[in-house]
């Protein structure tokens, strides 16, 4: 063997160059990161623009393979930024944000996302506020600004139905939140302005912050029947809207079916307790309707 041959192979420069995507340093460590970059990026040819040569090497990543050039550090970045339920059997970090008297539950999924949400909304409540009022009918499939009649402030909404009700106001549901309220056009603001990240042209696979789920012993076919009077003692029993949650996925969703959840909260010793169970022995014990 010819040694000489070995060193000079070994002396090349390595095939492997270790580098980090553009602006999306920061979510390195985020539950689900490295799934993500498998699924969108492994074992694919792609073609990167180098944007620092020094360590850290800085690029962002093209797939050209298709009909139109997609930026990859972007995909990813809408991909981190999409609440994900935890896989079947494994717990999730959560807020239960409303309960509906039907009995579908509402959770807003901790994450980068929810993070980032939480810091854009401050500026899109001042642009609604200076925005002026619409001035056309809403249409459905687009975002929109809407003032709560709670607190009056302005979230993202979609609107439930493309006619208006009689009192001429329109039904809509603050998608970050799962609540559905009435608008008069007046409460609505044009926010396309503001780009695709906060008000998408389309809502379809939009990243939406509330998540609708059952809770697992207390579906129509567990027997268990709901009331907005049982809604408002699940609300009561899981703390509030920011009282974070523990969240265990026991049947996945499906195009016909909301996946199915157990929630846990932790007691003033620290304790883990069944929101499911809490609510079952509630329910035994003042007698309520909602089981049978």
């Amino acid at each position: 063997m010819n040694v000489s041959n070995v060193w000079s192979i070994w002396l090349k420069p390595s095939d492997a160059v270790e580098c980090e995507l553009d602006g999306l340093a920061e979510y390195a460590d985020c539950d689900g990161a490295v799934d993500i970059l498998k699924e969108l990026l492994l074992g694919k040819t792609l073609v990167a623009e180098v944007l620092q040569r020094e360590n850290p090497v800085s690029v962002i990543l093209f797939d050209t393979w298709g009909p139109g050039e997609i930026n990859l550090n972007h995909a990813v970045f809408l991909s981190l930024m999409t609440p994900r339920l935890p896989e079947r059997g494994c717990i999730g970090r959560c807020y239960m944000c409303h309960v509906t008297p039907t009995g579908t539950v509402w959770l807003q999924i901790m994450g980068p996302g929810l993070d980032t949400l939480g810091n854009i909304m401050c500026a899109f409540e001042e642009f609604c506020k200076g925005a002026d009022s619409m001035t056309e009918d809403p249409v459905t499939g687009r975002i929109y600004g809407c003032q709560s009649r709670s607190d009056s402030k302005f979230y993202r909404a979609v609107l439930v139905s493309p006619e208006p009700l009689p009192s001429g106001e329109f039904k809509v549901r603050l998608v970050d939140h799962g609540f559905e309220q009435r608008a008069y056009i007046a409460e609505l603001r044009d926010v396309d302005s503001l780009g695709e990240f906060v008000s998408p042209l389309t809502i379809s696979g939009m990243f939406v912050h509330a998540v609708s789920c059952q809770m697992r012993g207390l579906r129509k076919e567990d027997g268990f029947y709901w009331s907005a009077d049982v809604a408002a003692q699940v609300s009561s029993l899981s703390g509030g809207p920011h009282v974070e949650l523990l969240c265990r996925v026991t049947k996945p969703g499906t195009n016909e079916e909301e996946t199915v959840v157990e929630l846990f909260r932790r007691n003033e010793e620290g304790q883990l307790r069944s929101i499911n169970n809490d609510v079952i022995e509630t329910m035994k014990q003042t007698r309520c309707p909602g089981l049978h």
